[in-house]
């Protein structure tokens, strides 16, 4: 800085002058979890993919946090396996809406992590959580960012049963939260259920052509008789 004549600069202190050290803190963010049932279909058929089960938004007021997992429970109904199957679920998926549509499109959306539960369970009593941990972690900022959870439907899933799940508490989500960060989960929506999708059976159509010829001589072997057809309504048996 400079200044006129005829005043001076008189300094109290040799130069040069240095300020102290500030450190930077992380701003404690609370996240908003918003979550939406309406992408869920009524039903979905045995062996199919990629079923949206539930799409749910996360915001910070202010800056970032990270977001590295999640715990989520199967909940269920049926007619025999009262509390449905883990059985019915072969992989549990979380996607980002990479192309902000809100719809999942899986081959645009990113996969960040995926899940299982625990199997066998012939009846459907085994335990119903499990933690996705993803791929590496998601950073959550004011914006907003949006997610689908998603099932693959096994093919020899019992049908006619009901499956969807429930995230039951802020410290289900995992990331920079206390303890391990400064951000924290609000307690909005939560506990939340989503809608339970029923399993449709898969028809397969089996048909047969007969090859068998008019006659055969004696000590004739591998002789054939029928060609069978087998061919399932939708995915694969």
């Amino acid at each position: 800085f400079a200044v006129l004549t005829p005043k001076l600069v008189s300094l109290a202190n040799v130069p040069p002058l240095n300020t102290k050290t500030a450190g930077i803190l992380e701003y404690p963010d609370s996240v908003l979890f918003t979550p939406d049932d309406s992408i869920a279909p009524t039903s979905a058929t045995q062996g199919d993919q990629d079923v949206p089960i539930l799409k749910f938004t996360l915001k910070t007021p202010v800056s970032f946090a990270r977001f590295s997992s999640l715990k989520v429970a199967r909940t269920g109904q049926g007619s025999i396996q009262t509390q449905g199957s883990n059985d019915d679920i072969a992989l549990v998926k979380i996607y980002r809406d990479a192309n902000f549509n809100g719809i999942l499109d899986p081959a645009v959306d990113v996969l960040i992590g995926t899940g299982t539960f625990v199997q066998p369970d012939p009846n459907g009593t085994g335990a119903k959580t499990t933690v996705i941990n993803f791929f590496k972690a998601e950073t959550v900022n004011p914006s907003g960012s949006t997610y689908f959870i998603a099932y693959d439907i096994a093919t020899q899933a019992t049908s006619n049963n009901s499956d969807g799940l429930t995230i039951q508490d802020p410290g289900w989500f995992s990331g920079s939260f206390v303890p391990a960060g400064v951000d924290t989960m609000r307690p909005d929506n939560l506990p939340h259920d989503s809608r339970e999708v029923t399993i449709s059976p898969l028809f397969v159509r089996v048909s047969g052509t007969s090859l068998a010829a008019g006659s055969v001589l004696q000590g004739t072997t591998n002789f054939p008789l029928l060609a069978i057809r087998v061919q399932p309504s939708i995915n694969q048996v």
